[in-house]
């Protein structure tokens, strides 16, 4: 082989390294896109009907709750059948990077949590019906304090109203300095002012409400109380005894 040969096979060889990781990079951002839309088109739509859900009954409600958000992948924080209260532990998640995860109603969503890390968190109410409209806020008295302390919703017998509510957390790390070529060439600096003020190395902002998220939890919730309880099985009968012929 001549040089000029030669240095055309080091310069071809030298492309293919270069080009190759771009390749495979980009086929990989195309798959986890393509997976994160097939799984989000897995998961429950919007509620589009508004007016308020209820379950008729609240044994049933109570675990349709409960079986939505394991669906969901929340861990369960408090579990008060009495009150009416279940709520999640904070949810981290990344994004489009983990496809699985369902949190994420719109591919923004998606990739914003790429970027930052945030959390989602859960709070779902039962309420009788009439006792206090959604979204309403009250003054608590004494006596009104006393009076939901001594209220057991499992005792009531009576449709109960649920409301959900998502909130969203982002963690900041005001000291982090990112490395455009690794990750694991990233630093960290303190700043004495942030540390100061308890904002330093991480701190938590909260970002609100998530009414996304709450209306599909809605939907999941309805679709699961529309679900027939299986029948319980026969019981099993023993066989009559049989008198030996004479």
């Amino acid at each position: 082989m001549t040089a000029a040969g030669t240095r055309l096979l080091v310069l071809y060889t030298s492309l293919q390294m270069k080009i190759a990781p771009l390749i495979i990079s980009v086929i990989s951002v195309i798959s986890v896109v393509a997976l994160s839309s097939f799984l989000a088109g897995c998961t429950s739509p919007p509620r589009t009907d508004e007016s308020p859900l209820v379950a008729t009954e609240y044994a049933k409600g109570f675990d349709a709750v409960q079986t939505v958000l394991h669906d969901y992948r929340f861990e369960l924080e408090r579990i008060d059948a009495r009150h009416g209260v279940i709520t999640t532990r904070p949810k981290p998640s990344a994004g489009l990077i983990s496809p699985w995860d369902k949190e994420q109603s719109t591919m923004e969503q998606k990739l914003e949590t790429v970027v930052n890390q945030e959390f989602r968190s859960v709070r779902v109410q039962f309420q009788m019906q009439g006792s206090q409209p959604q979204g309403e806020e009250k003054t608590l008295t004494p006596s009104d304090t006393a009076d939901a302390d001594l209220t057991d919703l499992r005792t009531q017998g009576q449709p109960m109203q649920i409301t959900v509510v998502v909130n969203v957390s982002r963690m900041h790390h005001p000291g982090r300095l990112p490395s455009t070529k690794s990750i694991r060439s990233t630093t960290y600096y303190q700043d004495p002012a942030l540390v100061t003020r308890g904002v330093a190395p991480s701190s938590i902002e909260e970002l609100g409400r998530d009414p996304l998220l709450e209306s599909r939890l809605l939907a999941s919730i309805e679709k699961e109380l529309a679900r027939p309880v299986p029948a319980p099985a026969p019981a099993a009968t023993a066989p009559e005894p049989t008198t030996p012929s004479p």
